[in-house]
């Protein structure tokens, strides 16, 4: 069945978006509604031709206006012309995506009509006694098992004819929902390590030269006990400088071999040894931190990654034009390399990466060197892209922007010294505090003392109060308030992962 709630959202974010002006990001949404429903149609371009005119239309606008060609009056008059048609297409994507969900549960709701009476004589002439549904019981059994796979719902809807028990029934029901569960988490796996190893050996020469140092990268050590990565998921791997984050995704990405353990790809590859890392790598797409200059226009490398991957023709054009509306990128298609930003080469990058559909997308420090507003659409796009049934895709990134990253995962993994320490969901047994007031801080200090075992540290910019769960974050703000402390910066930080970084590696 559609998600007619996410669709709803979409059209009131497209709707809210050209009341405040904002035609571009408009635009985006509909590109991202249009590609998120677009598997249910049974025309598959369900509109896509009429909105790549008013995106073509609306880009021809903005390059004339951007060359001179346009005076005000002229270009606000074009782009005036550009809304009445973005809603006319987003009203009539949802008004179709409505009449294809009652087509389908009607479709459903016949199916199993269907199976409860061709099977309800066979069963009832197998029976001591006649059990007896009326219409009413039936119609409310189809509404309640339409969810089910058909081989699930005969089981249940025999077992239910022939035992009138009705807790019985809700135990079949049950058991049935956690069968189904099981099955697609195993189904939805797209990676898979156990006891993984990549040893760095220092070699005999440095070593009878006197160089060996404990610290040096010859001698580190990664180890994976165990991680798993599911379609549809954005797993964030954290933790400090030099501990194998990058190692890890470049050995998963097929860049680095590993020393020792198992690499699963299950949907990719049914073998567990012998990878095929030529076929593998037509599946997995790989952003490394340092990207590198290309040449050319922006859509003319997007639409040469698409080919290289065997999507030529037309299906390279609409491909190509897809991503770049996706990500937002049409007013840049003739840009080369040095006229982007940080920012805008990082969604090239993006558009490069994703122009083929990959099902496991891997970021190196995405966020890095871009700015706030940059940061959070990157991000969006992200959250976008996995929230999206129709792409099937898997993403694992790394940053060092732990908040912004926990906006958008589904979990984080924090490593500390080349293993996965934990995630972040286990509960903590303190509560943890960033805080900061300018030049009242010793003044602070002294105030949060007062708290029986409070441990206090000072990071420079903020301070990092550690108290037991006992006490209320209300009891510590109001103690603030009473000495009257005016604070710059407070942030409860006891469920994020950051706070794995303020403990000692004995911890």
């Amino acid at each position: 069945m559609i998600e007619l709630k996410k669709a709803v959202a979409y059209k009131d974010r497209i709707l809210k978006l050209i009341h405040g002006g904002h035609l571009n990001e408009s635009l985006q949404e509909l590109w991202k509604f249009h590609d998120h429903f677009s598997k249910y149609a049974d025309d598959r371009d369900l509109g896509y031709n009429d909105i790549m005119l008013v995106t073509s239309r609306f880009n021809s606008i903005k390059t004339d206006n951007i060359r001179g060609l346009l005076i005000p009056k002229e270009y606000r008059d074009h782009i005036n012309e550009i809304s009445p048609p973005i809603i006319a297409y987003t009203e009539a994507l949802y008004e179709h995506l409505e009449h294809i969900n009652r087509l389908k549960q009607l479709d459903e709701e016949t199916k199993i009509r269907n199976i409860i009476y061709s099977n309800r004589e066979l069963v009832t002439l197998n029976l001591q006694g006649t059990i007896e549904l009326s219409d009413e019981e039936v119609s409310a059994l189809a509404i309640k098992l339409y969810r089910f796979d058909k081989t699930t719902k005969e089981r249940i809807i025999l077992d239910y004819i022939s035992n009138s028990s009705a807790s019985n029934y809700q135990k079949k029901i049950s058991q049935a929902e956690k069968d189904i569960a099981a099955k697609v988490q195993a189904e939805s796996i797209v990676f898979q390590a156990t006891a993984l190893r990549k040893k760095y050996t220092t070699p005999l020469s440095t070593l009878l030269k006197g160089r060996f140092n404990t610290k040096n990268k010859n001698d580190f050590e990664l180890y994976v006990s165990e991680m798993t990565l599911h379609y549809g998921e954005v797993i964030g791997l954290v933790g400090e400088n030099a501990t194998g984050k990058s190692t890890l995704l470049n050995i998963i990405a097929g860049s680095l071999s590993k020393s020792s353990g198992n690499l699963r790809y299950p949907q990719f590859q049914t073998a567990t040894k012998n990878l095929n890392w030529g076929h593998l790598k037509k599946r997995i797409s790989y952003v490394p931190q340092h990207l590198t200059e290309w040449h050319g226009s922006l859509l003319e490398n997007i639409s040469f990654a698409a080919a290289l991957h065997g999507i030529h023709g037309k299906k390279n054009q609409s491909a190509t034009a897809r991503i770049i509306n996706l990500l937002g990128l049409g007013n840049y298609i003739d840009r080369s390399w040095k006229e982007l930003s940080g920012g805008y080469r990082l969604r090239f990058a993006l558009a490069k990466a994703l122009v083929w559909k990959p099902e496991l997308l891997i970021l190196d420090e995405p966020l890095a060197h871009l700015d706030v507003n940059a940061q959070i659409t990157v991000l969006k796009d992200l959250k976008d892209l996995a929230d999206n049934s129709d792409n099937s895709i898997a993403i694992l990134l790394t940053s060092q922007h732990i908040h912004e990253l926990e906006f958008i995962t589904d979990r984080m993994l924090f490593m500390r010294a080349g293993k996965i320490v934990e995630e972040a969901n286990r509960p903590n047994k303190n509560a943890h505090y960033e805080i900061a007031c300018g030049q009242d801080q010793e003044k602070l200090k002294a105030v949060l003392a007062e708290f029986p075992e409070i441990k206090i540290e000072d990071k420079i910019m903020y301070l990092h109060i550690s108290t037991p769960i006992s006490l209320e974050q209300k009891a510590l703000l109001d103690k603030i308030a009473e000495n009257q402390i005016q604070l710059q910066y407070f942030r409860n930080i006891s469920q994020s992962i950051k706070t794995k970084f303020y403990e000692s590696e004995e911890t």
